[in-house]
């Protein structure tokens, strides 16, 4: 087999591992998700400045505060047993989206992102350099999208 064959045959092997990517058809959940889309403008201008905000900054009504906290918690939690037993990075902030012709949707930046606990807040950290979402390439390289 030449060089090329065997990677593109590790690749598919790999892939079946984990099973389906999730973010190859990213669905809005509060769950599993913090949506940042309505923080506060002052927690926004702090965590791009920065790179780092606490939740009660990001998100200021009672009850969405409330909820991202509860988020977060349930995020960090299920991020770290994944760093644990697959030594991967598990949790990210997501930006933008492309909504590809078969309507799916896919983030385009992904920033590494750590929940440091902060007495009954977290602390949302994330890294400096974003990088692109893996799936993007292939939404580029397969024809026209549209952009949301």
């Amino acid at each position: 087999m030449e060089r090329q064959q065997l990677l593109d045959q590790l690749a598919k092997e790999l892939a079946t591992i984990g099973g389906a990517n999730p973010l190859l058809d990213f669905e809005a959940s509060s769950f599993g998700q913090i949506d940042l889309a309505r923080a506060h403008p002052g927690g926004l201008a702090q965590l791009t400045g920065s790179r780092s905000s606490t939740m009660s900054n990001l998100v200021r009504d009672g009850v969405a505060q409330a909820r991202a906290l509860s988020a977060a918690r349930r995020i960090r939690n299920k991020a770290r047993s994944i760093e644990r037993s697959f030594s991967m990075a598990a949790m990210f902030v997501a930006a933008g989206a492309v909504l590809t012709q078969d309507d799916k949707t896919l983030p385009i930046l992904l920033w590494r992102a750590h929940l440091i606990p902060k007495g009954d807040d977290y602390e949302l950290r994330v890294d400096e350099t974003p990088n692109a979402e893996s799936g993007i390439e292939q939404v580029i390289g397969s024809g026209p999208s549209r952009l949301s």
